[in-house]
């Protein structure tokens, strides 16, 4: 129930009703209470716990409740209840013989119980269906027949949200995989804001929001880390801008910033980023996403129910007034941060500044992406008056043993120094670029770029510049990764390997 009141309050669904299929436990209604719900509507199937929350519950909460002894399904009749041995099994569905075996389960018995689609019993209830603004449904295997039976229900403005009880691996007979339910919402207006394990064999719960989506099914296949952090921004903010649930597959940001977006199941057709030069195989192109920097600037709905495609490296000045909200998307994981702290601490004990170089190597040396020499970070640190009796360096590098000796007037550190797992160097390299006093990168380097982005401990930030052969101070929020004039010839990037 917390999952509920911080999608509530985040979402600002209006707290009037709530429609709750399944069985209710008392700090369930507690919370919708303290939530601000006014009313709700308990649909209990089983016999005994009906009758029990009618003897106990009215006299305990402030929220108004109405308790009917029913099932919800497709159609109105008396239907057979059955009775497990495990009673949270019990249901209007019978399990599968398979799965009785599996789940060691017996079948104990069964009652006849009166059964109603979700909008003819709240016309015999008598009450405004326009009054209901959350609809719980966890009722055990016939989700999707409720589904069915309420489509009045699901097509009013004021119904904000769905809980739903779904599952990768169904146990009861004819009930549906999770996929299913997907289609249907989205036909709905609906669309899932919570994250599904796709691996889970029982069932979970998944929350579906009267709101558009918009995906990002490429996240990761577009260069490495650092595109992935700006691919990720673009579908964030645009997201937050166009008032739209984001949904990507899992990428490496996940585990690092601790995020838990929901995975697309449905992928509907693909608009990718003009002049990408992108290729996309899997599904269909819709067009070609043009001026991507206008959907985190204005509404537009265009972009809306699409997965969409691209490097996305705007101008980071569009970002700008979104500086509070990146800062909160892109929080650390705290057990990265319990991980990474306790090094930074370690080098911040000797009472001086920290200067981070990010000495880019790699995949560079080609078209824009020049590998910056080192004589211009030793000359930078010069003219900046960056003596060694204040400060010491850590440089952040795909070869940093190559570059450790050309400061050896300093005390320098890199990711050798710290016994990390490979997989982890790069990751304390980026954190490091977050946490330093004075930081210069290498141009075009999204990676690097993004850091400074993140950085508010450092007041100047410095880069190289292949027009002036040296680190000069620019602005992170206020620049192109990669400066249009800046392709130098195969000559050049030899030329500037001598110089290294």
């Amino acid at each position: 129930m917390q999952q509920l009141q911080k999608i509530v309050r985040d979402n600002q669904i209006l707290p009037t009703g709530v429609i709750h299929v399944g069985s209710c436990e008392d700090e369930e209604i507690r919370a919708y209470s303290d939530l601000g719900f006014k009313y709700l509507v308990i649909i209990e199937p089983h016999p005994q716990k009906a009758k029990k929350l009618s003897s106990t519950v009215h006299d305990r909460h402030k929220i108004s409740i109405v308790i009917v002894h029913a099932a919800i399904s497709d159609r109105n009749a008396q239907v057979d209840y059955t009775f497990y041995s495990d009673g949270s099994y019990d249901s209007i569905i019978e399990i599968e013989e398979s799965k009785l075996t599996e789940l060691g389960l017996k079948k104990l018995g069964h009652t006849q119980i009166p059964c109603y689609t979700l909008d003819t019993l709240l016309k015999q209830l008598g009450v405004h269906r326009s009054q209901f603004s959350y609809l719980h449904l966890g009722s055990r295997g016939t989700e999707h027949l409720a589904l069915s039976g309420a489509k009045e229900l699901l097509g009013l403005p004021s119904l904000s949200a769905v809980y739903c009880t779904v599952s990768n691996n169904p146990i009861y007979i004819e009930q549906p995989a999770v996929t299913n339910f997907e289609g249907f919402f989205r036909d709905a207006g609906f669309n899932r804001c919570t994250q599904l394990k796709m691996n889970e064999i029982f069932e979970q719960g998944a929350l579906y929001l009267r709101k558009p989506v918009i995906t990002m099914g490429s996240l990761g296949s577009a260069g490495g880390f650092g595109n992935c952090l700006f691919q990720y921004l673009y579908l964030r903010i645009v997201a937050h801008r166009q008032k739209a649930i984001a949904q990507t597959i899992p990428w490496i940001g996940c585990k690092l910033f601790n995020l838990s977006d929901p995975e697309p199941i449905i992928f509907t057709s693909i608009l990718i980023e003009e002049n990408s030069n992108l290729k996309v195989t899997n599904f269909p192109i819709k067009g070609i996403l043009k001026h991507p920097e206008k959907y985190i600037q204005y509404q537009n709905l265009s972009i809306l129910n699409h997965d969409i495609t691209g490097y996305f490296q705007l101008h980071t000045s569009a970002y700008k007034k979104y500086r509070p909200l990146i800062k909160d998307i892109f929080q650390f994981n705290p057990e990265i941060t319990n991980l990474f702290q306790p090094i930074l601490s370690q080098m911040l004990d000797c009472s001086k500044v920290l200067v981070a170089l990010h000495i880019r190597r790699g995949d560079f040396g080609y078209g824009a992406f020049y590998r910056t020499p080192c004589a211009w970070f030793e000359n930078w640190l010069k003219v900046a008056q960056l003596q060694p009796e204040n400060c010491f360096i850590y440089i952040c590098s795909d070869e940093p043993q190559t570059y450790l000796h050309r400061f050896s007037n300093y005390k320098v550190y890199c990711h050798l120094d710290f016994n990390l797992p490979p997989n982890l160097a790069a990751f304390l390299d980026f954190y490091i670029l977050t946490r330093a006093h004075h930081v210069a990168i290498s141009a075009c380097s999204s990676f690097s770029l993004f850091a400074c982005m993140l950085n508010e401990v450092a007041t100047d930030f410095y880069r190289s510049d292949i027009k002036t052969e040296s680190i000069i101070k620019f602005n992170p929020w206020n620049c192109h990764n990669i400066e249009g004039d800046q392709i130098i010839s195969p000559q050049e990037h030899q030329r500037l390997a001598k110089l290294d």
